[in-house]
């Protein structure tokens, strides 16, 4: 899971995408073991997100938001190791409600 490496003092983080993945500059990577330790650190990016009222929703979000979860399943059969890798991005735009 990627999560800001500065949360405070950088106003804007930059998404970048290439043919093979999408990723956020200046993220770093968390390793987690559990869906409790995905929630947690969701939230804590939504208790840093920039929300304002528009004419159409009083709570809206003025922010970008990109989850990335990579999930890893390793197995050993008969002394060799395989990996496979699954990729999530969850991305949530802000609008301008314009």
């Amino acid at each position: 899971m990627l999560v800001p490496a500065a949360l405070k003092g950088k106003k804007e983080l930059e998404v970048r995408q290439n043919a093979k993945r999408v990723w956020v500059e200046g993220a770093e990577e968390k390793e987690v073991f559990s869906f409790e330790q995905i929630d947690s650190i969701i939230k804590s990016g939504e208790n840093n997100k920039s929300i304002g009222a528009t004419q159409m929703n009083a709570t809206s979000s003025r922010a970008h938001t990109v989850i990335t979860i990579v999930f890893t399943k390793i197995t050993d059969i008969g002394g060799k190791k395989n990996q496979t890798d699954a990729t999530i991005n969850i991305v949530d735009l802000a609008g301008s409600e314009k």
